[in-house]
């Protein structure tokens, strides 16, 4: 997988040179030359053609990124939603509170930030989530806050009015999400 986003990164910074040599040739000189993303970043960095890199998903990361082979930035997740166990009758997972309601569906289930091994979150409707546990996991308890990586960052963050910005135990503050914010318009 990452040597065919190597090639295709490369035809893509090949034909991105010609346009801009074609430029220059007609006296249109690029002032900035943009693109790529956080998946090819290192490659499109090295291939000096672009004077700036679109790598908007790297600040926070997310499940479908840290399953790309091969990024190699030194990328950690920072986008969390928290959850809590509200049930635990059930001997292989217990219940969240954290459904479809909670996180983009279009990439893989969001996994624990703890590197907890042995769980796997599926939702469970609107309003809830499962995290089926292996036989040799750790059982989370009844009330227990969960703190999940998001499927996928981009459309999960339009589900919230605003982020909570963290520092260890402590929340420092709170930032709107604009695209969530009301336009005034009726």
């Amino acid at each position: 997988m990452r040597e065919a986003r190597v090639a295709a990164a490369r035809v893509a910074a090949v034909h991105v040179h010609n346009v801009c040599t074609a430029l220059r040739r007609a006296h249109l000189e690029p002032r900035i030359v943009t693109g790529v993303g956080t998946g090819t970043a290192e490659i499109d960095a090295a291939s000096r053609v672009y004077t700036e890199l679109q790598t908007g998903s790297y600040v926070f990361m997310d499940v479908d990124y840290l399953r790309v082979e091969g990024i190699e930035m030194g990328y950690i997740p920072s986008l969390f939603v928290d959850t809590t166990v509200v049930s635990t009758q059930w001997g292989d997972h217990v219940t969240t509170d954290a459904g479809t309601k909670a996180f983009a569906l279009n990439g893989p289930p969001p996994m624990p930030a703890t590197g907890e091994q042995g769980w796997i979150y599926s939702y469970e409707g609107d309003e809830f989530g499962r995290i089926t546990l292996a036989p040799s996991s750790r059982r989370p308890t009844r009330g227990e806050r969960l703190s999940l990586i998001v499927s996928h960052c981009d459309p999960t963050v339009v589900l919230y009015p605003r982020y909570a910005c963290v520092r260890g135990n402590y929340v420092e503050g709170y930032w709107p999400i604009a695209a969530r914010q009301s336009s005034g318009a009726p």
